[in-house]
Formats: structure tokens, sequence, C-alpha cells
């Protein structure tokens, strides 16, 4: 968008989204001297297995700038300014069990032996929120200055610290 000349405004929002579901079912079996050998061993599953996984995952950045451009004489002037907020969350759950009957179609942990069932959950979750500011300089299109500054906020910084500076500045010729 483009309300004044030389300032442009932009907004872009980005989601990713995932949700996963997913089941193993594993047929026991015993190996013999012939197959399923491995370095160390023969390989065999003396219980039928069965696991669960569901994941979702859901992460958002929304991105919102300002910038103006101005020419006056052999002086060109760029500055930008803006703010970006993130948000992720993600969860897993992960269910086991073993001696559950030899059917493929197996949907229930509890069909397992009893107490061979355990249960897996982890997860995840950041915030973010970040202002940025940049100024380009450039006279007679060969001496150039460029000065910007991030202060991100973040819920993976220290509680005391939940805010970083980060200010950096460049000049060519």
């Amino acid at each position: 968008i483009k309300p004044i000349k030389g300032l442009t405004l932009r907004t872009a929002f980005n989601m990713d989204a995932d949700f996963t579901r997913g089941r193993n079912y594993g047929y026991k079996y015993a190996s013999d001297s012939t197959v399923f050998l491995v370095p160390g061993g023969n390989q065999a599953r003396t219980n039928s297995t069965f696991s669960i996984t569901k994941n979702n995952a859901f992460r958002y950045i929304w991105d919102n700038t300002a910038t103006y451009n101005k020419t006056v004489g052999d002086h060109v002037f760029t500055l930008l300014g803006g703010y970006v907020v993130e948000d992720f969350r993600f969860n897993s759950l992960v269910g086991t069990a073993q001696g559950v009957p030899e059917n493929r179609d197996q949907w229930y942990l509890d069909a397992g032996t009893g107490g061979s069932q355990s249960v897996s959950n982890t997860g995840d979750k950041l915030t973010r929120l970040s202002y940025l500011a940049r100024v380009n300089y450039a006279y007679s299109n060969r001496y150039l200055l460029t000065a910007s500054f991030r202060r991100d906020g973040s819920s993976k910084f220290g509680e005391s610290k939940r805010y970083g500076n980060f200010p950096s500045v460049a000049v060519g010729w």
C-alpha cells in the first residue's frame, strides 16, 4: 500500500499448521540363524507392539513495516520501521503397548498386556515481539551509510531479561 509518495506500508501474515496422527502395529516374530542376522546376534520381537502418535504444531508470524524513500539532489534516504509478532505451540503425545492381539486393525492401547502401556508427552511454545528500524543514506550514489536497530522480546529469554537490543552500523564507498 502506498498512501503517499515515497511511503510503502507492508503487512505479511504467515501461518504453519501441522496436525499429525499415526499408528503403528508390529507383529511378534522369532528368528532363526538364517534371517535377520546382525552383528552381535539375531533380531526378534517376542511381543507384538502397538503405538499411537499425535502431534499438533501451530505457528504464525506477522510482519508489519513502513518504508519511506526520499531523494534530494545527490542525497538518497530510505527509512524503515516496523514490528514482528510470532507465536509457536507444539504438543506431542505418544502411547505404546506390548502384547497386543495380532490384528493390524488394532486401535486401542488398552488391548495390550496389562502394565505394558506407556505414554510420553512433550511440547514447546514460543512467543516473540520484535521492533526494527533501519536508515540507509547514499550520497552521489557513492558514499553509503546504513544504521539499523532491532529490539527482540522472546519467551525463550530469561525471566529477568526478556528483551535484547541489537544495533549495527555500516559504511561503504
